[in-house]
């Protein structure tokens, strides 16, 4: 099933598969609740909708991403053999940029680690001496 992986903390997830769960749903919920915003514009300044209830969309847009993005962001941490805890990085401003960077280009670590198989090439076997 497809949808599998992203529901399951445990394990890895390549930058291919990152990119696909993570980045592109959190930019799909991002401009969907742009969208619905940027289609209220008119209503704010007729007063037909109050600013209050436009702030609370952008909140509930920004929080629907931060939750898209958790499982693939801690699956990526695990690939890289971080912690998945480093994903409560990504609320601290300064550092968010660079470590979604770091997610998004830097290789997952060679051959299995603690966190699971590599899901590039599986498990590798190793050789048995006689």
């Amino acid at each position: 099933m497809l949808w599998k992986p992203y529901f399951s903390l445990s394990g890895r997830m390549p930058r291919r598969w990152f990119l696909l769960f993570g980045v592109l749903i959190w930019l799909f919920i991002y401009f969907l609740g742009l969208d619905y915003v940027m289609s209220k514009s008119e209503d704010v300044v007729n007063g037909k909708v109050s600013q209050q209830e436009i702030f609370r969309i952008i909140y509930l847009t920004g929080v629907a991403a931060y939750l898209a993005i958790f499982v693939p962001a801690i699956k990526r941490f695990h690939d890289i053999g971080w912690s998945g805890w480093f994903y409560l990085f990504l609320f601290i401003p300064i550092i968010r940029i660079p470590l979604a960077f770091l997610l998004v280009f830097w290789p997952g670590s060679k051959g299995d680690n603690n966190y699971g198989v590599n899901p590039r090439r599986g498990s590798q076997p190793t050789a048995q001496l006689p």
